[in-house]
């Protein structure tokens, strides 16, 4: 029985752990749409976040992605889209405030591996993140403009997404999983039968 207690122990201090999720939503228009190719800056808008049991935001991850439609088929095409991001409660993201994407090919971009189509990555730190203030941070949103230009051949139309993914940590008083239960009922369940036998004795 007392080899018991360690588990029981253990599965008694999970129940009660924070646990980490995510979120991940496109942020809007999703996708914005370029006559041509060229376009000048567009606004786009992340939704805010917004999770039932979270105690703070402990990253954010933006994916820029991008593409071209009919390609002039008889030549190379290249398409440059330029993401520039607002910097909400004074963050810092890795790859800088301005991200741009190029994406080549003949008559469809959509041929390059993975889709979508050299995508870049850029993560948010610093400023309030892991901290209790992170959640007022995002939960309005924020905003950020995207522009294309067509540097070589032609092309009907380009595109230009972003998605944005939340990273957050929840509290002991969220909702527990099943297998948080099962712990904690196992642990009680280990403790009342040592209790019992000490009180027999």
């Amino acid at each position: 029985m007392k080899k018991l207690v360690g588990p029981a122990f253990l599965g008694l201090v999970c129940s009660f752990a924070g646990m980490a999720a995510t979120a991940t939503a496109n942020c809007t228009p999703f996708p914005i749409t370029f006559a041509g190719g060229t376009g000048a800056p567009t606004a786009w808008t992340c939704p805010g976040f917004s999770a039932v049991g979270a105690v703070d935001v402990s990253a954010v991850t933006l994916n820029y992605a991008a593409d071209y439609q009919f390609g002039n088929p008889s030549m190379t095409n290249t398409v440059s889209e330029t993401f520039v991001t607002s910097t909400p409660g004074g963050i810092t993201w890795s790859a800088g405030t301005s991200t741009t994407v190029t994406v080549t090919g003949t008559f469809s971009s959509g041929s390059c591996a993975p889709a979508p189509c050299n995508p870049r990555v850029n993560v948010a730190s610093g400023g309030n993140l892991g901290t209790a203030a992170s959640l007022a941070t995002f939960a309005g949103g924020f905003t950020g403009t995207a522009a294309s230009s067509v540097t070589s051949g032609s092309v009907s139309s380009s595109t230009g997404s972003v998605q944005v993914t939340y990273t957050y940590d929840t509290s002991a008083t969220s909702v527990p999983e099943p297998l948080s239960m099962l712990l904690f009922g196992g642990g009680l369940l280990v403790i009342s039968l040592i209790g019992r036998n000490k009180f027999k004795r």
